[in-house]
Protein backbone atom coordinates (compact mmCIF):
# COMPACT_ATOMS: atom_id res chain seq x y z
CA UNK A 1 0.00 0.00 0.00
CA UNK A 2 3.06 2.28 0.03
CA UNK A 3 2.95 3.24 -3.66
CA UNK A 4 -0.81 4.02 -3.68
CA UNK A 5 -0.20 6.32 -0.70
CA UNK A 6 2.70 7.94 -2.53
CA UNK A 7 0.44 8.35 -5.56
CA UNK A 8 -2.15 10.05 -3.35
CA UNK A 9 0.49 12.35 -1.86
CA UNK A 10 1.72 13.28 -5.34
CA UNK A 11 -1.81 14.16 -6.43
CA UNK A 12 -2.45 16.29 -3.35
CA UNK A 13 0.83 18.17 -3.79
CA UNK A 14 0.72 18.43 -7.60
CA UNK A 15 -2.81 18.74 -8.97
CA UNK A 16 -3.09 17.91 -12.65
CA UNK A 17 -0.54 15.10 -12.96
CA UNK A 18 -1.25 12.83 -15.91
CA UNK A 19 -1.33 9.05 -15.67
CA UNK A 20 1.88 8.95 -17.72
CA UNK A 21 3.65 11.35 -15.36
CA UNK A 22 2.42 9.49 -12.27
CA UNK A 23 3.65 6.22 -13.80
CA UNK A 24 7.05 7.76 -14.41
CA UNK A 25 7.32 9.20 -10.90
CA UNK A 26 6.21 5.96 -9.28
CA UNK A 27 8.17 3.64 -11.56
CA UNK A 28 5.10 1.65 -12.60
CA UNK A 29 2.93 1.18 -15.70
CA UNK A 30 -0.05 3.39 -16.59
CA UNK A 31 -2.33 0.42 -15.86
CA UNK A 32 -0.89 0.20 -12.35
CA UNK A 33 -1.52 3.93 -11.87
CA UNK A 34 -5.19 3.34 -12.70
CA UNK A 35 -5.28 0.52 -10.13
CA UNK A 36 -3.77 2.88 -7.54
CA UNK A 37 -6.34 5.57 -8.39
CA UNK A 38 -9.13 3.04 -7.84
CA UNK A 39 -7.60 1.96 -4.51
CA UNK A 40 -7.36 5.60 -3.46
CA UNK A 41 -11.01 6.20 -4.40
CA UNK A 42 -12.06 3.03 -2.55
CA UNK A 43 -10.31 4.41 0.54
CA UNK A 44 -12.60 7.45 0.47
CA UNK A 45 -10.41 10.03 -1.22
CA UNK A 46 -11.85 12.01 -4.10
CA UNK A 47 -9.77 11.58 -7.26
CA UNK A 48 -11.02 13.05 -10.50
CA UNK A 49 -9.64 13.79 -13.94
CA UNK A 50 -9.59 17.52 -14.64
CA UNK A 51 -9.64 18.17 -18.39
CA UNK A 52 -8.58 21.79 -17.88
CA UNK A 53 -5.41 20.64 -16.11
CA UNK A 54 -4.98 17.58 -18.30
CA UNK A 55 -4.51 15.31 -15.31
CA UNK A 56 -5.80 14.03 -12.01
CA UNK A 57 -6.71 16.02 -8.94
CA UNK A 58 -6.96 14.52 -5.47
CA UNK A 59 -8.79 15.80 -2.44
CA UNK A 60 -8.67 14.50 1.12
CA UNK A 61 -11.78 16.47 2.11
CA UNK A 62 -14.26 13.63 1.49
CA UNK A 63 -12.11 11.07 3.32
CA UNK A 64 -11.70 13.41 6.28
CA UNK A 65 -15.43 14.11 6.34
CA UNK A 66 -16.21 10.37 6.30
CA UNK A 67 -13.73 9.78 9.14
CA UNK A 68 -15.24 12.58 11.21
CA UNK A 69 -18.77 11.29 10.57
CA UNK A 70 -17.75 7.82 11.75
CA UNK A 71 -16.25 9.31 14.90
CA UNK A 72 -19.40 11.33 15.57
CA UNK A 73 -17.63 14.65 14.98
CA UNK A 74 -18.84 17.31 12.56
Amino acid sequence: MVKPLRCCALLLANPGLSADRLASLLGVSRRTVFRYLNQIRDSGFAVEFDPDLGGYVGSADEALKATNDEDGRR
